[in-house]
């Protein structure tokens, strides 16, 4: 359920995240495809004005990918 006032854009997700472990240097273009696909479900219910009525829409899914360059800093440490 959506929960107003918050930036869902500085929340952690539990569940969708990915650790790159090396650079997308020695992939095809230097590059590696990320793909997102978001499924969304809709229920409402009406307020009084709208006599109680409630719903539901069509799930919809949208879906996006983008190339993107995983770069990484090493070191070594000698003393």
């Amino acid at each position: 359920p959506y929960t107003g006032g918050r930036d869902a854009g500085h929340v952690p997700s539990p569940t969708c995240d990915h650790v790159y472990t090396r650079s997308s240097a020695r992939s095809p273009g230097q590059a590696v495809t990320a793909r997102w696909l978001i499924r969304w479900r809709v229920a409402w219910v009406g307020g009084t004005t709208a006599g109680g009525a409630s719903g539901s829409l069509d799930d919809l899914t949208s879906a996006t990918a983008a190339r993107l360059v995983v770069a990484e800093a090493q070191a070594l440490v000698t003393s």
